[in-house]
């Protein structure tokens, strides 16, 4: 069916670089004429970018307190907000987390699609050796889609599945408003 219902995972809706992309994503997402959720673990809105009117944020869980003794209750949540919202399109922004393929059976089993956003390279996980790359490839294979942020990154993941795609971030600063530099400073005359 048409997607009219999009929800937008992170962890946080902080003020990170993830959290910057994912608020310009709903505000384009919104322009569009989406329904936009975000769906987040932790919620400080004294400490976010600026959401567009309109726009539902549904905190799921603690993401530091899940645990395999207590995935149940999130996942439960997860479930029914899926449904509560009919949501058609989940955008999962936290591509490396060691739970992501436990959301993605849920979100998916709640009858929506299961988009992971990739925000940094492939090999990120390699040099932080959180979840390791072989526990990755099951939510990849599995997913509707996977979005990338360069062509080495497409060229990876198209290893495991065959809808992806390579986008640009929405660009947020304003380079008329910067002072400009006459290089002096950094690269002195000789």
């Amino acid at each position: 069916g048409s997607i009219k219902t999009i929800a937008s995972y992170y962890r946080t809706t902080g003020i990170g670089g993830v959290e910057r992309v994912l608020s310009s994503l709903c505000k384009i997402w919104r322009e569009m004429g989406y329904k936009v959720i975000v769906l987040t673990d932790f919620r400080d809105p004294n400490y976010e970018f600026d959401f567009p009117k309109g726009t539902s944020i549904v905190v799921l869980s603690d993401y530091y307190n899940t645990s395999n003794k207590n995935y149940a209750e999130r996942g439960k949540a997860l479930y029914s907000f899926i449904k509560e919202y009919k949501i058609d399109l989940t955008i999962y922004h936290d591509w490396l987390k060691e739970d992501m393929l436990w959301d993605e059976l849920i979100v998916k089993s709640a009858g929506s699609a299961f988009i992971p956003y990739c925000h940094g390279v492939f090999t990120m996980d390699l040099h932080f050796q959180r979840v390791g790359l072989s526990n990755m490839v099951a939510p990849y294979l599995l997913s509707d889609a996977v979005v990338t942020l360069s062509e080495t990154n497409k060229s990876f993941w198209s290893n495991f599945n065959g809808n992806v795609y390579n986008i640009i971030n929405p660009f947020t600063y304003n380079f008329e408003d910067w002072e400009k530099s006459d290089c002096e400073t950094i690269f002195p005359s000789r």
